[in-house]
């Protein structure tokens, strides 16, 4: 009912089987409905009929529509038009937030989590696998600011090792994955979701065309 609900009949039917599972991080949407303990991933079979599932499978869809595939066809369009363009997904759950100061572990890795980290806000970081996230991210940005490449050059102070950041090309569909493990990058990120969402025209290229994009 949830997807016929956000996206008429015709991807309401479709989509569902596609949220069957969702990696983590996830946020959580009521405590009482479902117990979401923070692994990697969480299968619906014992809760399709649980609205606590659901309701995480449809706030990932609505971040597949409204964020993810957006970026994807955007990546695509720049990429295919000659442009160079770096994408990246961030999935660290902060341990700690200025955001929501009481309570940031069941946000998951809400939108606009990864600023501190880019910035380097030492009061928002919470341990050593952060603020190694944060240097390494620092370093990315500061590259890419400067050059037009997030990858390091000889000679570049940077006090963690870096990860080659591929550019993006819709053959490769390469995505730099951030969070506190390691950078690592992925190819075909949501591919069978994003796929639907641009084939019913709801996740298109935006009418800019800068020179080069992260």
């Amino acid at each position: 009912q949830w997807a016929e609900s956000f996206y008429g009949e015709e991807l309401g039917t479709t989509l569902p089987p596609l949220y069957e599972k969702l990696t983590g991080p996830l946020p959580v949407c009521d405590d009482n409905l479902y117990d979401y303990s923070g692994g990697n991933e969480t299968d619906s079979d014992e809760d399709s009929d649980r609205y606590g599932y659901w309701c995480l499978a449809a706030m990932r869809s609505a971040g597949d529509y409204g964020l993810v595939c957006p970026v994807r066809e955007l990546a695509r369009h720049l990429s295919d038009g000659g442009r160079r363009v770096h994408q990246y997904q961030f999935t660290c759950a902060p341990q700690y937030s200025a955001n929501f100061p009481k309570n940031t572990v069941d946000k998951g890795a809400f939108h606009g989590a990864e600023v501190p980290f880019v910035f380097g806000d030492q009061f928002e970081l919470t341990g050593s696998e952060e603020r190694t996230l944060s240097q390494a991210m620092g370093c990315y940005w500061r590259n890419f600011a400067w050059r037009g490449d997030p990858n390091p050059m000889s000679g570049d102070n940077c006090p963690v090792p870096l990860k080659k950041w591929p550019a993006y090309t819709t053959a490769g569909d390469t995505t730099m994955i951030l969070d506190e493990e390691s950078p690592r990058t992925v190819q075909g990120l949501h591919v069978d979701r994003c796929d639907i969402f641009a084939k019913k025209k709801i996740a298109g290229p935006a009418e800019s065309n800068p020179k080069w994009m992260i």
